[in-house]
């Protein structure tokens, strides 16, 4: 089993992650390069602690995971469009009174998708399908940098589009000033194609602001969402579904602030058997194979990690057990932690 970083159970463990050391994998296959094995030695199991995470977008820890996995999915839709550019859309903060107001005006008004039919209409795209990341600045003001399937698009056309979005009971800006907002063709032309703007795009999911998340966003979660990114409607192929008539936002059952989502994150952790074989093909050296399969859910936190193996490196999202049965494991997980830590949930097929 792979680590599935959230409250759920594991998921299969990929290619990627058995061939990724960052990732807990312990090497391919030799069969999957169609090496001939010709000696297989089984070893001895161990046990592996996981941090079970929020799997939230605004935690410093999940939002990396998370964001290095949308960027794998990302670049080979990218590879798709004829031409990728990358516009900016800004707010003026002036046109609201917060930030949060700014923010759902935009989501509920469908600002950017009204934008790019416009464009569409006009010439200036190859094909509807876009991606968008979503950034705030230190303010805490909403903005988004959107990759496009185009080649050229004026800014005159542009900037006329997305002032369109200024609410209609306000008077007409000044003339030094943008109807709603800014907007910027921020990148032309990507020298390294999709996958340099996969890259350049994702960068904002994975890393944090300096000056962490505004507070407005933190108190949501619980009602209304706020989607670290989005994208035009089948952009990733999905058959298209019948649209709900919209309502009003309502409390999602089990939901949290993401304030509090973070604040609970690692709070319990996964126990896997981790089972290890050495092989050998012609013409290459030994190799170490390893398969996780998910134990059971601890009631323990990441701070047993340091007391079950002097080599635990500080940060490490797991801990090696030396230990190669579940008794033993669950054992030294208790004497670690100093109390009597609860299964959460076990696997139905024992281990």
């Amino acid at each position: 089993m792979a680590y599935h970083n959230d409250e759920r159970v594991p998921q299969e463990t990929t290619l990627e992650e058995r061939t990724d050391p960052a990732k807990g994998g312990g090497g391919p296959l030799l069969e999957e390069f169609q090496n001939v094995v010709t000696e297989t030695y089984e070893l001895p199991p161990t046990y592996e602690l996981a941090k079970c995470g929020c799997d939230c977008w605004y935690c410093s820890d999940c939002c990396e995971r998370r964001g290095y996995n949308l960027r794998a999915r990302l670049i080979p839709v990218l590879e798709t469009f004829q031409s990728i550019l990358m516009l900016t859309l800004t707010v003026d903060p002036t046109l609201f009174n917060s930030h949060e107001e700014a923010y759902l005006y935009i989501r509920e008004r469908r600002c950017i998708s009204v934008l790019m039919q416009a464009l569409d209409r006009q010439g200036h795209l190859h094909s509807r399908r876009y991606f968008y990341v979503l950034e705030f600045q230190k303010s805490g003001n909403p903005h988004y940098h959107v990759l496009v399937d185009a080649t050229f698009i004026p800014h005159a056309d542009l900037q006329i589009e997305w002032d369109k979005n200024r609410p209609k009971d306000l008077l007409p800006p000044e003339s030094n000033r943008p109807g709603f907002g800014l907007t910027i063709v921020s990148k032309k032309y990507f020298e390294g194609g999709a996958l340099q703007a996969g890259r350049y795009a994702t960068k904002y999911l994975i890393k944090t602001p300096e000056e962490g998340w505004p507070d407005w966003v933190l108190r949501l979660g619980k009602t209304n969402r706020v989607p670290r990114y989005g994208t035009s409607r089948r952009f990733w192929g999905d058959a298209p579904r019948a649209r709900k008539p919209s309502k009003e936002p309502k409390t999602r059952q089990g939901s949290v602030s993401y304030a509090d989502k973070i604040k609970h994150c690692g709070s319990t952790t996964n126990l896997f058997r981790v089972d290890r074989w050495l092989q050998h093909a012609e013409g290459m050296d030994m190799e170490l194979i390893e398969r996780r399969q998910w134990h059971a859910r601890l009631g323990t936190n990441t701070d047993v990690f340091p007391k079950l193996n002097d080599y635990y490196e500080d940060g490490s999202r797991r801990v090696s057990i030396n230990e190669d049965n579940p008794s033993d494991a669950l054992r030294a997980i208790r004497e670690a932690a100093g109390y009597a830590v609860p299964v959460i949930a076990r696997s139905g097929r024992g281990a």
